[in-house]
């Protein structure tokens, strides 16, 4: 069964995203804040793959691969 990210509690949402930055070999650090509001802009029944942080017009900010 897929993961719900627009229903699952915060809580739920961090550990699934914990689960996936260990795959990926992600540290988060950068990415708190977009991860956050990730599930507001995700379509219902999109999954999130894999995300990575980086440093945009000297802002950070998150790039996430979605199905």
């Amino acid at each position: 069964m897929a993961f719900d990210f627009k229903k699952a509690s915060k809580e739920a949402r961090d550990q699934e995203y914990k689960k996936i930055a260990r795959l990926i070999g992600e540290d988060q650090f950068f990415t708190k804040k977009e991860l956050n509001h990730l599930p507001e802009v995700l379509s219902e029944g999109e999954q999130v793959l894999a995300f990575s942080s980086g440093f945009m017009d000297g802002s950070t900010g998150a790039f996430c691969v979605q199905l």
